[in-house]
């Protein structure tokens, strides 16, 4: 995995894990009431390289100042942070350090120009006083990006140009067709449905005729309909006609006979009575459909989000590649997870808060 892309996941986990804890612009400011402490010791060795707790800790801090500076002066998010990502972070740079070796086996170079100009880009027009800031030396400065870069090439041309090669059009045409079944157009409703019911089957289809005729010539409201209907047939309705709650429903929810009805009207119009058979009783039933609402979103086109997906797809191969060179790197260097936890008791905790 790319430097890039661990430390893009580390930006979202801590978007996450910030606002997860419930952070407040309060709870952003100094607090000089606690102090992390750091249990300090050799957590990985690596081809020479020798990773210390601090030097994680380093890591993180740079992490922080350039994503989250006002993190910085926050005891606790601080803590909280390198509670849950030095894990993450040393197996990061564990496997920078096998990068690294293979980048000098190959012969890759950076050049100093290359080295002071990301510094100044890293750290700011006031290198020294960031430095300061962040307890780090002007060497370990200049090491932690010259490794950096180092990386950064070696991803391109093990991981990014490979996977680059591999996503061709027919892939993304592929992807377009998956993405369409996937995530078909969404039409929705919103309605209202008059029944009636009346032992009387002949009676009942009056009943529903008429309450249609005063809705369509708006001689009627669904507020006042039973009143009115009554008046007009002289009998009592009340029992037989009921109208439902906003029904509201998608494609992907609605009943087939529901849609047969609604996918004919017009917003704000209601259907003639249709008669259809009870679920619950089998008894006759006359329906009027209220359309309250309508609306229908259509699938992209390929155009709109080809590029998204031929960056989906070159992401999948970046993470696969990625995966595979490193995996060929610990193997070859006699370096696993294994040796890692053997050198690390299960109970460790770099740091604590007081």
């Amino acid at each position: 995995m790319s430097t890039k892309k661990m430390y893009l996941q580390l930006l979202s986990f801590l978007a996450l894990c910030l606002s997860s804890y419930g952070f407040t612009n309060q709870d952003l400011l100094p607090q000089q009431n606690y102090q992390i402490v750091v249990n300090n010791r050799i957590l990985a060795k690596v081809q020479g390289q020798t990773i210390s707790v601090l030097d994680v800790m380093k890591k993180m801090d740079v992490f922080l100042n350039n994503n989250y500076p006002e993190v910085s002066d926050n005891t606790v998010a601080k803590y909280q942070f390198y509670a849950s990502q030095w894990k993450t972070t040393l197996g990061q740079m564990i496997d920078n350090e096998l990068i690294i070796t293979d980048a000098e086996a190959k012969k890759i170079t950076v050049s100093d120009g290359d080295v002071r100009e990301t510094i100044q880009e890293k750290f700011g027009p006031n290198v020294m006083i960031t430095l300061d800031k962040l307890g780090i030396t002007y060497e370990e400065a200049r090491k932690m990006v010259h490794s950096d870069i180092i990386v950064k090439k070696m991803t391109w041309f093990k991981v990014n140009s490979k996977a680059l090669q591999a996503v061709n059009p027919k892939d993304v045409k592929g992807a377009f067709q998956k993405h369409i079944i996937e995530n078909p157009p969404v039409e929705e409703w919103d309605y209202k449905v008059i029944s009636i019911r009346n032992k009387s089957e002949d009676l009942g289809a009056q009943v529903a005729q008429i309450a249609h005729n005063l809705l369509q010539n708006k001689k009627a409201e669904l507020a006042n309909l039973k009143d009115t209907i009554q008046t007009e047939v002289n009998e009592d309705v009340s029992a037989s006609l009921a109208i439902s709650e906003d029904f509201h429903a998608t494609n992907k929810d609605i009943s087939e006979a529901h849609k047969q009805v609604l996918s004919t009207m017009q917003v704000n119009t209601f259907s003639p009575p249709t008669t259809q058979r009870s679920r619950v009783d089998n008894s006759t039933v006359h329906r009027i459909f209220y359309l309250k609402n309508h609306s229908k979103t259509e699938a992209p086109t390929f155009n709109e989000i080809s590029n998204k997906l031929e960056n989906d797809l070159i992401h999948d191969h970046i993470q696969k590649e990625s995966s595979v060179y490193i995996q060929k790197l610990r193997k070859y260097y006699g370096y696993d997870e294994q040796s890692l936890q053997e050198n690390i008791p299960a109970n460790f905790e770099p740091f604590s808060i007081r």
